[in-house]
């Protein structure tokens, strides 16, 4: 499977991560919200908000579209089932952008039950999977 560029060779990717919106960590900041889109790639992102004070919805960032969900900050134990619930949901949201939009590749960042989805969207769009572990959750 190789990724598809357009007719500039630019690269259309969709970017799903744990990391909330809008990015603060340094590499997924510098790689998918400065360096990549300066050089004319388009990243569309798909995650949760930082705070329930940052809007949800779609909106520009960076040459490219955030999908932005919102943060259930709760920490009851049934808000929480509840954000790990909205978490899936938004992962299962990378069918629809896969199937609506030409993406070159998918690249998904910490999510694990996500991953697996990912593979599977994937598979079923055609499209490169790439994943990146950045934090050692087991050491952590």
């Amino acid at each position: 499977m190789t990724a598809h560029h357009d007719a500039r060779g630019q690269l259309r990717i969709l970017f799903v991560t744990a990391d909330r919106f809008p990015p603060f960590r340094p590499a997924a900041k510098a790689l998918f919200a400065e360096e990549l889109p300066r050089r004319g790639h388009v990243i569309d992102w798909l995650v949760q908000a930082e705070s329930p004070n940052v809007p949800a919805g779609e909106q520009p960032f960076a040459g490219g579209t955030a999908f932005v969900a919102p943060l259930n900050a709760g920490r009851s134990r049934w808000q929480r089932m509840l954000r790990f619930l909205q978490s899936y949901v938004l992962a299962c949201r990378m069918f629809t952008l896969l199937r609506a939009r030409r993406y070159s590749v998918l690249q998904v960042k910490d999510l694990y039950v996500g991953g697996l989805l990912a593979i599977a969207a994937a598979k079923l769009r055609g499209v490169p999977l790439f994943y990146w572990l950045a934090f050692p959750h087991s050491e952590g």
